[in-house]
């Protein structure tokens, strides 16, 4: 009998098991969910690293070839046939575009792009990281133009060209917002991108990327786009690299840098020319430069340091402006258009490639540098431009960044500063 007893003392009632199951089920509750959390956190870290390398890999893009990838994603891959979903109400779809670009060029071809100036590919993306318009696998049926970048819960990325936001449904500013006014969209003068997030849904245009769970690329503060420190776009760099889009960019050595590029970071020479009338305009320029009648040069005289020739006029027009070197004989032109820096307003880029160039003071100098740069912009009734030469196209795509800089400092003033 005693035994008996000693057994049913040390027996695990029915109440004991089922509290230990409650307390089971409850840390198994609470790992779950701490669990879920960090996979989250860690996607959309993920998922913000992969908005960043696709930035700096369409800003690479811009700089080879002179302009952002197009916006929006459709089946006919013809540069001339570009067909965008969406509209100003719908709002555009995915990314297709955007990942043809960067990938296999316009032409969908990587051995045959349609510009010698795209230098791609630019993102090397793992392969659960393409899929169809719905986040399927690739197939061999699919065309280039319909395969999106997926997020990290499978699904597109959305893009848009800041050209393209009125047409094809942009992202606004809330009505309230103190830049709405005067700029209505984020990212103004770039692009935007976003992902739909853990739910994979979002708010109708013009308020897409905007729920609490989806990850965007905007400038809260209005900002323009810019990737270098210090405004302007970020140079090449060489050797090319194309890192996975999922992790850090890889170290790259760069190009010879080009003239007062490593003095960008500190403007503090005042450089003012006379206009016709009695105002002036004021530059900063870096240290070492100094102005010779309407030149500005380099006291080191180094040879890969370019002459910037300053020139000013009213009221021409930047097709009557570049003419005279688009008119000579031989000329290859490389470039012609808006500033792909987008960060001046009403300014015109000309890069061309000639034996001589039209600008009489600075010809002896392009004897040696076959690569011409104008840059010219708007400044009140003038139009005022700067000319320079060049050993290469990339050098000169450098001086176009440096120039840029440069034009960034103008400030008018109506008499002589000393």
């Amino acid at each position: 009998m005693r035994t008996i007893l000693n057994e049913m003392k040390s027996a695990v009632t029915l109440l004991e098991l089922l509290v230990v199951v409650v307390i089971m089920g409850i840390l198994a509750s609470v790992a779950v969910t701490v669990y879920t959390g960090h996979v989250d956190r860690a996607r959309v870290a993920a998922c913000k690293d992969t908005i960043r390398q696709l930035e700096l890999a369409i800003n690479q893009y811009e700089v080879d070839t002179g302009q952002l990838p197009p916006s929006s994603s459709g089946l006919p891959i013809a540069p001339d046939q570009l067909f965008y979903e969406g509209n100003a109400s719908t709002g555009s779809f995915g990314c297709g575009y955007l990942q043809l670009a960067l990938m296999h060029s316009l032409s969908g071809n990587f051995h045959q792009p349609l510009s010698y100036r795209w230098l791609g590919p630019y993102i090397q993306p793992d392969e659960d990281q393409l899929g169809d318009r719905n986040g399927l696998p690739v197939t061999l049926s699919i065309p280039k133009g319909y395969v999106q970048l997926l997020d990290p819960w499978g699904l597109p990325y959305y893009y848009l060209r800041y050209d393209h936001y009125p047409t094809l449904g942009a992202t606004q500013y809330p009505t309230s917002h103190p830049f709405y006014a005067s700029e209505t969209y984020y990212n103004p003068s770039s692009f935007q991108i976003f992902s739909l997030g853990r739910n994979g849904s979002t708010y109708p245009v013009p308020y897409r990327g905007e729920e609490t769970d989806d990850v965007n690329n905007w400038r809260k503060y209005g900002l323009p786009y810019v990737v270098a420190s210090g405004g302007g776009r970020s140079p090449r760099s060489s050797p090319r690299t194309t890192p996975p889009i999922s992790s850090s960019p890889s170290g790259s050595s760069p190009r010879a840098q080009t003239p007062g590029q490593e003095d960008l970071e500190q403007l503090s020479v005042p450089i003012t020319f006379q206009l016709a009338d009695i105002s002036h305009v004021l530059f900063r320029w870096p240290k070492g430069w100094t102005r010779h009648q309407n030149k500005v040069v380099n006291a080191s005289e180094k040879e890969e340091r370019p002459i910037w020739l300053f020139q000013s006029t009213p009221s021409i027009k930047f097709e009557d402006l570049i003419a005279p070197y688009k008119n000579q004989a031989g000329v290859e032109i490389i470039f012609e258009g808006p500033d792909p820096s987008v960060t001046i307003p009403d300014s015109y880029v000309l890069e061309v490639r000639s034996d001589t160039t039209p600008e009489i003071e600075i010809q002896e100098d392009a004897k040696a540098k076959p690569y011409h740069l104008v840059f010219a912009f708007k400044m009140g009734e003038y139009t005022c431009w700067w000319a320079s030469n060049f050993y290469s196209v990339e050098s000169m795509e450098q001086g176009r960044l440096f120039i840029t800089r440069i034009v960034n400092t103008k400030i008018p003033v109506t008499k002589e500063v000393r």
